[in-house]
C-alpha cells in the first residue's frame, strides 16, 4: 500500500515539474505569437465612393443662346432702312415687269430687320409699293393671321390688312400686309421677285394705307 502511495506521488511530481518547464520555456511562447502575427488578417470591406459627372461647361460655347429661331440672321451688307408712310404713297406706282427687278406692284423676298432690334432679321415677302431712284418702298407681308389678335397688336402699334391669297404664296395661304412700317431698300439688295399683284389688290393695299395715315399719321 505505502509502494503504491508513493508511486503515485512521484508521477504527480514528475507532471508538476514538466507543467513548469513547459511554462517557462520562451520558444513555446515566442512560436504561439509568430503563428497568430503571420495568420491572414481578414481585410476591412471599403465601398468605393460614388462621383456624380456633371457635363462639362467646355462642351457649351460662353454665352451661346440654348435656343435660336433658325430664321433668324444677322444683318447682312444692305441698304434696307425704316422710311415714312408719306413717302411711300408719294412715290406710289403700278408698273410690275417680271424682268428679275424690284417694280412696284410686285411681291418680292428680302431681308427684313426686326423693328425692335436691326441688327438681326430674317427674309420676308413684301409688296413693292413704290419706286424712287435706285430703289424702292417695301410693306411687309404676313401668313399669321392677326384678326384674332388684332387689339393686342394695334396696342403694340402694329396695324394689318388682309388681301386674301394669291400666286405669292406657292402654300395658297392668306396674307396681311403692315400698314404701320414703309421700308426703302435698293433694288439690287432685293433677293428675288415673288409675283405680280393683281393691280385690284395692289390698289386695295394703297387706299388702306392713306386711310392708316389720315388716322394714325407717319
Amino acid at each position: 500500500m505505502n509502494s503504491f502511495v508513493t508511486g503515485v506521488v512521484r508521477a504527480l511530481a514528475e507532471f508538476i515539474s514538466t507543467l513548469s518547464s513547459s511554462s517557462a520555456d520562451p520558444s513555446t511562447t515566442d512560436a504561439t505569437a509568430t503563428r497568430q502575427e503571420n495568420a491572414p488578417r481578414p481585410r476591412p470591406t471599403t465601398t468605393a465612393p460614388t462621383h456624380t459627372h456633371k457635363p462639362s461647361d467646355r462642351s457649351r460655347p460662353q454665352g451661346s443662346p440654348q435656343h435660336q429661331d433658325p430664321a433668324t440672321s444677322k444683318r447682312p451688307r444692305t441698304s434696307i432702312r425704316e422710311a415714312s408712310i408719306a413717302d411711300a404713297l408719294a412715290h406710289a406706282s403700278y408698273q410690275p415687269i417680271m424682268d428679275g427687278d424690284a417694280d412696284p406692284g410686285e411681291v418680292v423676298w428680302t431681308w427684313v430687320p426686326y423693328q425692335e432690334d436691326a441688327s438681326v432679321g430674317k427674309d420676308r415677302p413684301a409688296v413693292v409699293i413704290g419706286a424712287q431712284g435706285e430703289g424702292v418702298y417695301l410693306l411687309q407681308l404676313t401668313s399669321k393671321d392677326h384678326s384674332r389678335d388684332a387689339a393686342e397688336e394695334a396696342a403694340a402699334g402694329r396695324y394689318w390688312f388682309d388681301i386674301g391669297s394669291g400666286a405669292w404664296d406657292p402654300k395658297g395661304r392668306p396674307s396681311e400686309v403692315r400698314l404701320d412700317r414703309a421700308l426703302w431698300v435698293k433694288a439690287t439688295d432685293v433677293r428675288r421677285e415673288g409675283s405680280i399683284l393683281p393691280e385690284v389688290t395692289w390698289q386695295r393695299i394703297v387706299d388702306a394705307l392713306e386711310e392708316h395715315q389720315r388716322t394714325h399719321g407717319g
